[in-house]
Parts: C-alpha cells; structure tokens; sequence
C-alpha cells in the first residue's frame, strides 16, 4: 500500500490502513531529509526549535517506534506521526522522494 501513496501528489489526503487518521503524503527532493528539517517542511511546526521541542518529548514517532533523534535521516516510505496531548494521534505524514 506504501507505494500507492508515494505516487499519489504532493500533499495529496487519503485514508491510511487503520482507518482513523487521515494520511498525509509529503514528497521531498533531498535524500537524507533530516526528522526535525521534515516536520518544519510538512508544516508541524514554524521553527527548528519547536520541531526539536516536539521530538525530544518524545511526541513523534517513526515508522511506530517512538523517536527522539531530531537528526534521524527519514528515507522513501517512512511513517511519521505527531501526538497531541496522551497517545491521541494528531498528524500522519508518509515520506516520498520525488525525483
């Protein structure tokens, strides 16, 4: 199912696997996209700081494993969700390069 939403448009909406959250398909040009330079590009956060903030929180997760490396390289296909307040999912994004 992954590679059907990195063909989809950039910013393009679908409804992911679960069924309970909207998914959110982010193309980037730069192999190697570092987690906290990503959700400040699919718009989570305005800065750098609040990006680290976020992760270092331990509010994100990638591919379902909680993440606190802000430097974590994402590649093609990567999950990754923000939580609001509690294990209440607030955003999912899935990563796809474009070429």
């Amino acid at each position: 199912m992954r590679e059907e939403w990195a063909q989809r448009s950039t910013r393009d909406r679908g409804v992911p696997i679960s069924g309970l959250m909207e998914l959110e398909t982010v193309h980037v040009r730069r192999p190697g996209i570092r987690l906290d330079a990503f959700l400040k590009f699919a718009g989570a956060t305005a800065t750098g700081g609040e990006a680290k903030m976020l992760i270092q929180g331990g509010r994100v997760r990638v591919n379902g494993e909680r993440e606190t490396r802000r430097g974590r390289s994402l590649v093609d296909g990567d999950m990754v969700e923000l939580f609001g307040g509690g294990e209440a999912i607030e955003r999912t994004w899935m990563v796809a390069w474009v070429d």
